[in-house]
């Protein structure tokens, strides 16, 4: 079960004062990474991109 509350855009992490925080490339290969990772490692991708950012 995935935790889609972590996701960036939920909590408010794109955008600050209406400009993007995150290019549109990263967000990109934010996504590809986490969809090709095994299904047992895709908690654990999110996680450390969630740490990533904050």
């Amino acid at each position: 079960m995935r935790r889609t509350e972590n996701f960036p855009d939920k909590n408010g992490m794109l955008f600050a004062d209406g400009k993007k925080l995150i290019d549109d490339y990263t967000l990109v290969t934010l996504t590809i990474m986490i969809a090709e990772s095994r299904t047992d490692d895709i908690e654990m991708m999110i996680t450390v991109i969630m740490n990533c950012l904050k």
